[in-house]
C-alpha cells in the first residue's frame, strides 16, 4: 500500500502568497525531517513526470494502489515501473585540522 503521507500536488500556477525556491537553497531554513520529505516528494514528482507513458507499449501509466509503482493502463501489458534508487555516499577527506572541499565548476561561488 502506498504511504498516505506521500502525495503529489501539481499546481497550474503559484499562489500569490507562496514563493518558489530551489530545494538546495532552502536547506538551512528546513528541519532535517522537512527536507527529507520535500526532497522525496521532488524525486517522486520527477519520476512520475518522466513515466507518464509505458515504455513497453506507450499506453498511459496509472498509480498502483498496493505499492509505490506505476502500472501500464493497458490490460494486455500491465508493465510496472518503480522509482529509481540512487544510493550515494558522503566522504570527508581531512588532514589534521584541514578538510578538502570540492567545488563543481557549475556551482555558485562559495558553494562546496
Amino acid at each position: 500500500m502506498v504511504e498516505p503521507s506521500v502525495k503529489l500536488l501539481r499546481l497550474s500556477r503559484m499562489p500569490a502568497r507562496l514563493v518558489q525556491v530551489d530545494l538546495r537553497s532552502s536547506l538551512e531554513a528546513l528541519t532535517q525531517e522537512q527536507y527529507r520529505w520535500i526532497s522525496r516528494g521532488q524525486q517522486l514528482l520527477h519520476w512520475r513526470l518522466q513515466h507518464q507513458h509505458c515504455g513497453r507499449c506507450g499506453d498511459l501509466m496509472e498509480q498502483a494502489e498496493e505499492e509505490m509503482a506505476l502500472v501500464c493502463g493497458s490490460d494486455h501489458c500491465r508493465n510496472r515501473v518503480y522509482p529509481r534508487i540512487s544510493p550515494c555516499i558522503i566522504v570527508l577527506v581531512e588532514r589534521g585540522e584541514r578538510a578538502l572541499l570540492a567545488h563543481n565548476a557549475r556551482f555558485t561561488p562559495n558553494r562546496f
